[in-house]
């Protein structure tokens, strides 16, 4: 979309009247890498090469042709700029400076959500043609591992700035008119959706694990403050990047009730609960529970659950083992985890043996804890974030507690689309695994496979039995 073209004819006069008029010779700069940002710049005629001079020989990232913004994103956070542009032929450029343009557009409600719009629009090319462009190795021969963290960096950056754009002008109509609330929440959902998909590609582009990093820093950065708005990614975000889910994210999953900073944030929070992955989480716990109430005997069963979470299964299990006298025992690594549990509203009906213990150092058979023999033993919303050697491992020692015929129960998530975006721009990062692989773990452990279960998206259960 032309620029121009967005506005009626009122608002475009005031938007020209507002800019000045730069004429550039072929080979002339517009702007150079790491000059101070913050300009606006709509080329009228001409072409122009965003150009990486840092390389020898330079590499053309892209051009910017008529009808095109310069500039845009940092227009809209001042950053500097973040490569040389130099004009290829004759060019006319309009220049808006950012004092003038914000003046303008903070008295104009319809030039800003035009202006925003137009943004979103081209900037979401953009972002096509770079992460196709650095997946076909247009910008030079993949040689260094150097190159491929700018080019990771430089796609990234495409991806933020479209969703930026898209975001900015979306959280402006968020606070206007009440009656287009469903339009705006459909075309928030659709660039979250976008973004879903463009980091998926992205992090296909460049598998590489510094390339990787280096994009996840970079998305991180640029739309944490858009995010952030949302209740749950603002915790998520908050959490060290690495860090298994906290007692609070995991609740908030749980409940799955949307909430955020003001109508924008509940709506991204509505998305992301959306995700299937948190959807696997939240189905998990009813099936968990009806298996152990199989396999249980009728009375004082003994019941481990490695890993409390957010409290939920714990409980819910000594609610429905009220009438069973069951003695349960819950470990976990977090005193405030466990503390919550002793609370006698939780806990009712069943006799509590809170157990704090370093969960790695249990696995590798370390454990300062002596454990009743137990006839089910419990792993939920943990193995997500053990690698094999220690999954297999917990899952060993777990089999050394179980009594003849006892059941071991492995909760964990299975690959889905929505993995790349949690693990790079949520920092919600999980291990996943097949069927297969985590019958491997029951199987390692000596255990008879009594099947494997998925109640619902990328959620998988496997029940292990142990001989009797």
């Amino acid at each position: 979309m032309n620029l121009l073209d967005a506005f009626d004819d009122a608002d475009r006069q005031k938007l020209l009247g507002a800019s000045d008029v730069v004429n550039l010779t072929p080979g002339s700069f517009l702007l150079r890498r790491g000059e101070a940002g913050g300009d606006l710049y709509f080329v009228e005629s001409g072409r122009l090469d965003v150009v990486d001079t840092r390389q020898s020989p330079e590499v053309i990232l892209t051009q910017i042709n008529s009808g095109d913004l310069v500039g845009e994103m940092s227009f809209l956070d001042l950053s500097p700029r973040s490569a040389d542009v130099r004009a290829t032929v004759l060019t006319r450029v309009r220049r808006w400076t950012h004092d003038d343009l914000h003046a303008l557009v903070a008295k104009n409600p319809s030039i800003a959500a035009s202006l925003y719009r137009v943004i979103a629009n081209l900037t979401s090319n953009r972002v096509r043609v770079m992460t196709e462009g650095a997946a076909a190795g247009a910008f030079g021969t993949r040689n260094t591992t150097q190159l491929d963290d700018s080019r990771a960096e430089e796609a990234a950056r495409a991806v933020a700035d479209r969703t930026k754009a898209a975001f900015i002008d979306l959280e402006v109509r968020s606070r206007g008119d009440r009656r287009q609330l469903d339009q705006v929440t459909r075309d928030v959902r659709a660039t979250l959706d976008a973004l879903e998909d463009e980091t998926r590609r992205l992090f296909t582009t460049f598998p590489d694990a510094n390339a990787g990093q280096t994009a996840a820093a970079t998305l991180g950065r640029e739309l944490r403050p858009f995010l952030g708005r949302s209740a749950l990614a603002d915790k998520c975000l908050r959490r060290p990047q690495g860090h298994a889910a906290s007692a609070d994210i995991l609740a908030h999953t749980l409940a799955n009730s949307a909430a955020g900073d003001g109508v924008f944030g509940e709506i991204v929070d509505r998305w992301l609960l959306d995700r299937p992955t948190l959807g696997a989480l939240r189905a998990a716990r009813n099936p968990i529970l009806g298996l152990a109430n199989k396999v249980l005997p009728a009375h004082r069963p003994n019941v481990l659950v490695v890993n409390a979470g957010a409290g939920a299964l714990a409980s819910a299990l000594a609610g429905s083992l009220a009438d069973r006298e069951a003695t349960l025992s819950v470990m976990d690594q977090s005193h405030d985890a466990l503390a919550f549990l002793e609370s006698e509203e939780t806990t009712a009906g069943a006799q509590l043996l809170p157990l704090v213990e370093n969960l790695p150092a249990f696995a590798a058979g370390r454990g300062r804890q002596r454990l009743l023999p137990q006839d089910l033993a419990i792993v939920d919303g943990l193995l997500e974030y053990l690698p094999e050697r220690i999954a297999s491992a917990l899952v060993g020692v777990l089999r050394s507690v179980l009594k003849p015929n006892g059941t071991i129960l492995l909760s964990t998530l299975s690959p889905s689309p929505d993995r790349d975006v949690l693990d790079h721009v949520f920092h919600w990062p999980t291990l996943r695994r097949t069927r297969s692989g985590v019958q491997g773990l029951l199987v390692s452990a000596g255990l008879q496979v009594a099947g494997v279960f998925e109640p619902g998206g990328p959620s998988l259960i496997a029940a292990g039995r142990a001989p009797g």
